[in-house]
């Protein structure tokens, strides 16, 4: 039995999602201050008063990055907080930079709103329709962050 909410809960799923991404308990303790044991008390619900410390995420969430999800543990506070994590793009700030990136962004946003207005196509949307709506606006959202981020950096080079 367990004394941990359910937030509580996916913080320790999702640290385990961390250290498997590393490779296992062993690899991630290379990895970072802590051992092996501390590790999996940090990802158990067995220890409701452990969890993993900042300095120990950056260690090991930059060696997760092949494991869907990631980075998992920082996702995870951000949609605790109201948010959602977006990658910046590592792209330059040449002009077709900005045009790529714009229109990936008006696809992604097309495809949110075709998918809202095919919603409601005979009426009402159901479960699966409105998961897959906040996928599509989630993709606009993410898309719109990244072409900020390429007209911000072409900012920095016009000053």
């Amino acid at each position: 039995m367990t004394d941990l909410t359910p937030e509580q809960i996916k913080l320790k799923d999702v640290t385990h999602d961390m250290i498997k991404g590393c490779g296992g308990l062993e690899a991630a303790a290379s990895l970072c201050r802590v051992g092996k044991s501390v590790l999996a008390e940090y990802a158990s619900e067995d220890h409701p008063d452990r969890f993993v410390p900042i300095d120990v995420v950056a260690d090991l969430e930059p060696k997760a990055k092949n494991r869907p999800g990631w980075p998992h543990v920082t996702r995870r506070l951000c949609e605790v907080m109201g948010g959602v994590f977006v990658p910046l793009p590592r792209a330059g700030t040449l002009p077709a930079d900005v045009h790529a990136a714009l229109a990936v962004s008006l696809k992604e946003h097309s495809d949110g709103a075709s998918t809202i207005v095919a919603g409601f196509a005979d009426g009402k949307f159901d479960r699966g329709e409105l998961e897959h709506a906040i996928k599509e606006v989630t993709e606009g959202i993410e898309a719109a962050v990244r072409l900020k981020a390429v007209l911000e950096r072409m900012l920095e080079d016009v000053r």
